[in-house]
C-alpha cells in the first residue's frame, strides 16, 4: 500500500530534492522503534514569585507592558478588623498589620511598616472576625489608592485590597 509521507512542501527525509512529497510503501514509512524508550515531556514548572512562593490564585501572566500589582505579606495584626458601611452602601472590613523590615547593620533596632488592609468582599468579614491584636496573618492582594471628598477637600489613602487571608498563628495570651 502506498501512502504520502508529507503534504508539506518543506524538505524532509521522505521528500525529493525539490521538497515535494513522494509516495512510499507502508514498509518504507518510518515508524517509532519499540527499542527506543518513550520519554514523557516534563511538566512545566509552576510559576513562582521572587521568594519561591507559588503564584497567588488569579495572578495571571504579566501584562504586555510588564506591570504587576501583587502584594504578599505576613505580619502581626496591630488594629483589629472593623466592619463599616460606606455612604455608597458598600460594606467594607478594614484592619492594620505591622510587617517587620529586615535588620540593617548599624541600626539599633529593626523597623516595621504599617499597612492598612481593606476588603469589600462580604465573606471576608466572616473570615477575619475574631482576629485579635498580635495574631500573625498571611495576606495576598493588590495595592489600591482610594479617593473621597472630606471637609478639607479631596483625600486619598493607599491600601492593600485583600484577595486572600490566612491566620498563621494566634497571639500568645
Amino acid at each position: 500500500m502506498l501512502e504520502p509521507t508529507s503534504v508539506s512542501t518543506s524538505p524532509n527525509p521522505q521528500s525529493d530534492p525539490e521538497g515535494r512529497a513522494r509516495w512510499v510503501s507502508a514498509s518504507q514509512s518510518p515508524r517509532p522503534s519499540s527499542k527506543t524508550p518513550s520519554v514523557p515531556e516534563p511538566a512545566p514548572e509552576p510559576r513562582t514569585l521572587d521568594e519561591g512562593r507559588p503564584e497567588p490564585k488569579g495572578a495571571g501572566p504579566e501584562r504586555p507592558d510588564g506591570h504587576r500589582n501583587e502584594v504578599f505579606v505576613v505580619g502581626r495584626v496591630t488594629a483589629a478588623p472593623a466592619e463599616r458601611e460606606l455612604p455608597s452602601g458598600d460594606r467594607l472590613v478594614t484592619w492594620r498589620i505591622g510587617v517587620a523590615r529586615a535588620e540593617v547593620s548599624g541600626r539599633r533596632r529593626a523597623r516595621a511598616d504599617s499597612l492598612t488592609l481593606v476588603s469589600f468582599d462580604p465573606h471576608m468579614c466572616d473570615r477575619v472576625h475574631g482576629w485579635r491584636i498580635g495574631d500573625v496573618v498571611r495576606v495576598t492582594g493588590e495595592l489600591r489608592r482610594r479617593f473621597w471628598r472630606g471637609w478639607n477637600g479631596v483625600r486619598s489613602v493607599l491600601e492593600v485590597e485583600v484577595g486572600t487571608v490566612a491566620l498563621v498563628r494566634r497571639a500568645e495570651r
